[in-house]
């Protein structure tokens, strides 16, 4: 038996991809059914968060998909970003 799962692809941005002070990220969500019983309905909201110490945000969830725009915090190594 297994619990339904959700699953959370980022598209945006690429691995390679250079940010600046800002970074908008995008992505697609995908839910299976489980054999519990349970089913996922709805998703409430997705939060994005950066490996720079700032808050997480909200992104706008449209049906099946994600997308939200975030300013990196002030002393983020490039390195990082």
């Amino acid at each position: 038996m297994s619990n339904p799962v959700l699953t959370v692809k980022i598209t945006a941005p690429a691995r390679e991809d250079e940010v600046g002070d800002g970074i908008f990220v995008a992505g697609h969500l995908t839910a299976s059914g489980g054999t519990t019983g349970g089913a996922i309905k709805k998703v409430l909201y997705v939060a994005v968060n950066l490996d720079d110490g700032g808050l997480a945000v909200k992104a706008a969830v449209n049906g099946v998909g994600f997308t939200c725009t975030r300013t990196v915090k002030d002393g983020t190594p490039e390195a990082r970003r």
